[in-house]
């Protein structure tokens, strides 16, 4: 292979294709081959693939993975990768530790949340009253700076996951 060539797109293309036959009803894979195989292609490809949008795709794919089995170490270290992805760059910092705080709460580790949280609120005293009931319930509970909710009382759209 030229030195020079980037494997990133092929790579995520393979890792997309996989992501498409592991949502098919007839798959018989787990969590656990779905995790296995993306750690091992992201390891594969290079750096580029924090340039492409697939790759954000990917690694908020492996957060809620990781958050969804507890396993918050794990969790983190994608969360350090989303850091370097260049759409993540383009979020000020309320956004994104609002981002980790929901991440860590949804890992099931709350001091964690609550500082990712608390940063969010100290850069946007607003913004967290703008998204999800659950960090913002967690937040009035636990920051000592409730706030009455900002949010209407219709149905929570926020998935889970808050993509770069």
């Amino acid at each position: 292979m030229d030195k020079n060539k980037s494997n990133a797109e092929k790579i995520l293309a393979e890792i997309d294709t996989f992501l498409d036959k592991f949502m098919l009803k007839s798959n018989k894979l787990q969590t656990k081959d779905l995790i296995e195989f993306i750690e091992k292609k992201w390891v594969e490809a290079d750096d580029e693939k924090y340039q492409i949008h697939d790759g954000c795709i990917i690694i908020g794919r492996m957060i809620n993975e990781y958050s969804r089995i507890k396993d918050f170490k794990n969790m983190m270290r994608w969360v350090e990768m989303n850091d370097l992805h260049i759409n993540t760059k383009k979020h000020p910092d309320y956004i994104i530790n609002y981002a980790k705080g929901e991440y860590c709460l949804e890992c099931g580790e709350e001091q964690e949340a609550l500082k990712y949280l608390l940063l969010c609120y100290n850069d946007n005293s607003e913004y967290i009253y703008t998204r999800g009931r659950k960090c913002i319930e967690f937040f009035n509970k636990h920051s000592g700076k409730p706030v009455s909710d900002l949010m209407d009382d219709e149905e929570d759209d926020n998935d889970g996951y808050v993509e770069f």
